[in-house]
């Protein structure tokens, strides 16, 4: 198989015997191993892994790294950290010859091969750099992910870069989905939600941190407005973070207990159980970032996402009549567009539609599909035989337009 080298600031732990990652992106970067021989360099925490972490489900060799970063004071230790970060770079790069380069932007990890691969810019290797963030200009982020922008900009020598954006992009940028769900699962939450209809009382759900910028404080205002106007309503809340402590006393402070449910971090599989019954995905995020993978997840189970407006989650919600985007403090409007489709429960029959139907784009198939086919162009990797999931996903996917 071709051998795939990556490159990124997703922590690692080490649980028992076995190295555990970020959920996510392991989930992800697992299902890569179907096709390629996998390196990763990352970095490994010495603490115990929480909840969110899982193991790969395909054998990788993997390089820890010393994290290094962080907030604040915690940045000085970069400067300890970087040369090692080189150093195995360039170790493992003398050692073995790669078909792909990987680097996942935007970090201080990810700055740092950039800038080694722009150095080092007689290395013939295709480099696939993904941009995970919000590519629009956003006050909140930091002169790091500045920096990258402007060298993707620029240009890195022998690479193509996948962004979850389609606007105004240069020539070697690629809109690219953030994927969510296999497609087995994709279409086990079709059957699962089949009969599912807007009724009272309404199921709302927030999963993600727990911390202000990913709109828990917010969300938290629109239920208590839904109860101050006497709607029946659930509101589950998974997932921890540091806002946590002032959720739950604001929900004790409003006399929500009975309308709120903290679950606390949930396992993965747990997520779609949230989201069978829920009729709304409660998610009014200000959050610097590209696409959520907890709305793709919610929309596989019919779930209309109501989310805040950051890159570009309105023009998918929006354009596709899938949910509303709205601006994450605008708590009236929240509430108004839960009021309408309980008037209007057709409406949110055809959302809940769309919201599967689109969903297939946001799956690992369609994801892995996307990334051979810009491959077999390079002619790094001829597209395998993978079943009929293929030419299934082809199928749905040729009968109508998406920008990703």
């Amino acid at each position: 198989m071709p051998k795939l080298l990556i490159i990124s600031p997703t922590p690692h732990y080490k649980g028992g015997y076995q190295i555990q990652g970020h959920g996510a992106t392991v989930k992800e970067l697992s299902f890569l191993g179907n096709f390629f021989d996998i390196t990763h360099i990352a970095p490994l925490y010495p603490v115990t892994p929480p909840k969110s972490a899982r193991p790969y489900s395909c054998s990788i060799d993997f390089i820890p790294l010393k994290p290094g970063g962080g907030n604040g004071l915690k940045k000085i230790t970069l400067f300890g950290t970087i040369p090692q970060w080189i150093r195995e770079i360039d170790k493992i790069l003398k050692k073995e010859n790669f078909n792909l380069i990987h680097i996942r932007t935007p970090s201080s990890l990810s700055l740092t091969a950039l800038l080694y691969f722009i150095v080092h810019k007689n290395n013939n290797t295709l480099k696939w750099i993904k941009f995970a963030g919000n590519w629009e200009p956003n006050p909140t982020e930091s002169l790091a992910t500045k920096i990258q922008k402007f060298l993707l900009k620029k240009g890195v020598p022998h690479s193509f870069v996948t962004v979850n954006y389609f606007k105004n992009l240069p020539p070697n940028f690629i809109p690219f989905p953030n994927p969510s769900i296999y497609y087995k699962e994709y279409k086990q939450n079709l059957i699962l939600s089949k009969n599912k209809k807007l009724s009272q009382p309404i199921l709302l759900s927030f999963v993600g941190s727990l911390i202000e910028e990913k709109g828990i404080m917010n969300a938290l205002h629109v239920v208590r407005r839904l109860k101050e106007i006497r709607l029946r309503f659930k509101f589950l809340v998974a997932g921890t973070g540091e806002a946590e402590n002032k959720a739950k006393a604001f929900v004790k402070a409003h006399k929500l207990q009975d309308n709120v449910e903290f679950l606390g971090p949930i396992p993965h599989e747990m997520v779609f159980k949230i989201f069978k019954s829920s009729h709304f995905l409660l998610f009014p995020t200000y959050f610097n970032e590209g696409w959520p993978k907890v709305i793709s997840e919610a929309m596989s189970m019919g779930t209309v996402p109501l989310a805040g407006r950051v890159s570009i989650i309105p023009d998918i919600l929006e354009k596709y009549q899938i949910g509303y985007s709205i601006k994450a403090d605008n708590i009236d409007k929240y509430v108004e567009t839960i009021q309408y489709f309980l008037n209007y429960p057709a409406k949110w029959d055809e959302y809940s539609q769309n919201a599967k139907t689109y969903a297939v784009y946001f799956t690992y198939e369609y994801y892995g599909l996307k990334l051979l086919q810009i491959l077999s162009k390079y002619r790094i990797i001829n597209l395998p035989e993978y079943g009929n999931v293929f030419e299934e996903i082809k199928e749905l996917t040729r009968k109508r337009e998406f920008p990703l």
